[in-house]
C-alpha cells in the first residue's frame, strides 16, 4: 500500500507541547513533526541534523515532549497515534472494499454459471462464465457498451467512520454532538436518509441538512471550541495509545516517557 498523503492534526496537543516553548523552540517543534510524518522518529543525532545550529539551543524543551524507544527513537506521542490511527483507517477502508467486491463477484459467478451436458451417461459439468466486458477497481465499476467504447459507471458509497464525520464536522465549524447524532441517524437506517433515499454522498448530505446555526461550536470566550475537547486525540483509549507504544518498541519504562 502506498503512503498515506495525510494525517489527521491535533492543535489541541500540539498547544499543550510547545506551552512552554519560545518561539525559536516552537518553530523547531513543528520541523520535528515534518520529520516524524516522513522518517517515523529520529535519534537524537539526526534531530541535531534537522535542527542544525539551533539544537544545542531548543533540545533541553524539545526533549521534555518526547517518548523514545528502546532502540533510542524520538517520536512525538500525538502524532504518532494520529499517523497510526490513520493506517488503521486505511486499511480497514482497503478490506471494506475487497470484501465487496468478493461478494459482488461471488453473486456474479452464481448468476452466470452455466450447465453443459456432457455426451457420457447424462453426467454435467458447471462452467462459470467470465464477464469481460466488466472493468473493476477500488472506487467503481465500469461496463463497455457493447460495440463501441466508453462505458456506464457506477459509484459505489462507502459509509465514513464516526471519526470522519467528527473531524469533518469540526472543521467546519459544527460540534461534536451533532457530528454523533448525524452518523447514528443514517448509520441505523444503513445509510438511507428519511425518505428512503440512499445516501450517496454523506459530506454534501451534512451540509445541507446538517449544518446550520443551532449546530455550530460556540466559544467559551477563549476562544477555546469546548465541544471538541480543543480539538486532542484524547478521545483515543489507553489501550489503543499501549497498543501504539507497544507496537514503536516503548515498553512502558520510566526512561522512555517524556522528560526522562
Amino acid at each position: 500500500m502506498s503512503k498515506d498523503p495525510a494525517f489527521l492534526f491535533y492543535d489541541g496537543d500540539a498547544a499543550r507541547d510547545v506551552s512552554h516553548m519560545n518561539r525559536l523552540e516552537r518553530g523547531a517543534y513543528f520541523d520535528l513533526i515534518q520529520a516524524q510524518r516522513k522518517f517515523g522518529g529520529c535519534t537524537v543525532e539526526q534531530i541535531r541534523k534537522i535542527f542544525g545550529k539551533d539544537f544545542d539551543e531548543v533540545w533541553p524543551a524539545i526533549e521534555l515532549i518526547l517518548y523514545k524507544t528502546d532502540l533510542g527513537i524520538y517520536f512525538i506521542e500525538w502524532v504518532q497515534i494520529s499517523i497510526e490511527n490513520r493506517k488503521d483507517y486505511a486499511e480497514k477502508q482497503r478490506k471494506r472494499i475487497q470484501d465487496y467486491w468478493d461478494k459482488k463477484k461471488n453473486e456474479e459467478d452464481k448468476k452466470e454459471e452455466i450447465i453443459i451436458p456432457r455426451n457420457n451417461h447424462g453426467i454435467t459439468t458447471v462452467i462459470p462464465l467470465v464477464n469481460e466486458n466488466a472493468i473493476e477497481n477500488e472506487n467503481e465499476i465500469v461496463v463497455k457498451k457493447k460495440g463501441g467504447t466508453g462505458g456506464k459507471r457506477k459509484t459505489i458509497f462507502i459509509p465514513p467512520e464516526l471519526f470522519e464525520v467528527e473531524d469533518y464536522f469540526f472543521e467546519n465549524g459544527y460540534t461534536k454532538d451533532s457530528a454523533n447524532k448525524f452518523f447514528k441517524s443514517y448509520s441505523v437506517a444503513d445509510w438511507f436518509d428519511s425518505r428512503g433515499n440512499p445516501v450517496k454522498n454523506w459530506k454534501q448530505k451534512a451540509n445541507m441538512v446538517w449544518f446550520k446555526d443551532d449546530n455550530k461550536i460556540r466559544s467559551n470566550g477563549t476562544g477555546t471550541k469546548q465541544q471538541f475537547g480543543n480539538n486532542s486525540n484524547s478521545g483515543v483509549s489507553d489501550d489503543y495509545k499501549r497498543s501504539i507504544l507497544e507496537r514503536l518498541g516503548v515498553t512502558g519504562g520510566s526512561e522512555n516517557m517524556p522528560g526522562n
